[in-house]
Order: structure tokens, then sequence, then C-alpha cells
């Protein structure tokens, strides 16, 4: 027996779907401004070419970036690409 005191610790993870196999009942959709003239967008993440497809074997269709120029993103352009390109998604979704 020890003198020192004793626990027990529990750790848990968290997986936002059930496994590897259910990706396409995870969408991920994102608005942001993107393309800094000069610098990097932190975290060098968000680009349309990361969006995928139907086809792709992991997020297939799940991933929808919607990057909005810096500086030229006005209101109109911020609700045009919500019902032009988040809202109709998350409908097919």
């Amino acid at each position: 027996m020890s003198p020192f005191a004793t626990c027990e610790i529990k750790s848990y993870q968290y997986k936002p779907w059930l496994d590897l196999d259910d990706g396409k009942n995870v969408l991920f959709t994102s608005i942001h401004l993107h393309g800094f003239t000069g610098g990097i967008f932190f975290p060098g993440t968000g680009s349309e070419d990361e969006n995928t497809t139907d086809e792709d074997r992991v997020f297939p269709g799940g991933i929808l970036n919607v990057p909005l120029t810096p500086g030229f993103a006005t209101a109109q352009e911020w609700r045009e690409a919500f019902t032009t390109k988040i809202f109709p998604r998350l409908m097919e979704f």
C-alpha cells in the first residue's frame, strides 16, 4: 500500500461522427474573408479548392468554404454568398 493518495483518471474521446465511414453525415460550411494581399491567411486553409465533392472518400460533399475578398466584400456580396451557396447546400444536405 502506498503512503501517497491514489486517484483514477478517465479520459474521453469525442468524435463529431461515429467512425471514418460516417463522414457523409457531417457538413462543415465556412464563409470568411480570405486572400489578404501581402500576407497569409491564418491558418492557411479555407479556399474554394478545398471544398469536397460527393465522390471524395473523406467528408464526401461535407466541406464548403466560401471565401470573400477582404476590403471588397460588401453587405450585398455576403447576402449573395449565403443565398446562392450556403443555403442551397444546407437544403441539399
